[in-house]
């Protein structure tokens, strides 16, 4: 209930990248040239929602 409450409408995400960039759940990544860093979650999107995930998980 606490996702559907938080997102509305799922249907405004055209892909699950996007879903999962609302709820702050992708990496983090700094590149230059041919090297890429990748880091950990970037937590910048819906707390309420990542909260929820997690804690289901």
């Amino acid at each position: 209930m606490v996702l559907v409450a938080e997102v509305g409408d799922f249907t405004c995400f055209s892909n699950p990248r996007q879903l999962m960039a609302y709820f702050g759940l992708v990496p983090g990544e700094q590149s230059s040239d041919e090297t890429v860093w990748r880091g950990g979650i970037t937590k910048t999107g819906n707390t309420h929602a990542r909260r929820a995930l997690v804690e289901g998980a």
